[in-house]
Order: structure tokens, then C-alpha cells, then sequence
């Protein structure tokens, strides 16, 4: 996920409908983290100001897949 120019990504939310690990990154390795997300379950990534995040997901799928059931991204424009 990339912010527009002129702005700055603060949260990430994604829904999924499975158990798996996600890793994420953000500004291409400033900050990572792994998370669980349980099967209907959300992780959250807050309190940031990025430019860009991305997500890999680790779980069992063969292909390291996420389904993903709903993304919400929050932006704050740049002074």
C-alpha cells in the first residue's frame, strides 16, 4: 500500500477470514513486526506515519496466500 503524494498512511486495518501469520513493513524496513490474525479476525497496524506498507503473508496456504474480507486504510494530508 503506497499514500498518495502529499500524504502519509497512519493505520492499516485488514479483516481476514483465516489463521495465519502476516509480516509486515513499513517505509521499505523502517519498522517490521509479525503478527496472528485468528480465522475471522483483524490485525491492526496504528500509530504510524508512512509512506508505504507492505504485507507478506507466512501461513500454511502453498502459496502464502490472504484472504483478505475487508481493508481499511486511514491518511492524514501532509502540511
Amino acid at each position: 500500500i503506497t499514500a498518495k503524494e502529499g500524504y502519509t498512511i497512519n493505520s492499516v486495518t485488514i479483516g481476514s477470514g483465516m489463521e495465519t501469520t502476516v509480516v509486515y513493513v513499513v517505509d521499505a524496513g523502517t519498522e517490521s513486526d509479525e503478527e496472528d490474525i485468528k480465522e475471522n479476525g483483524t490485525l491492526e497496524v496504528s500509530g504510524i506515519s508512512a509512506t508505504s506498507v507492505k504485507f507478506y503473508c507466512m501461513g500454511a496456504d502453498k502459496n502464502h496466500r490472504l484472504y483478505v474480507n475487508y481493508l481499511n486504510i486511514s491518511y492524514v494530508k501532509n502540511e
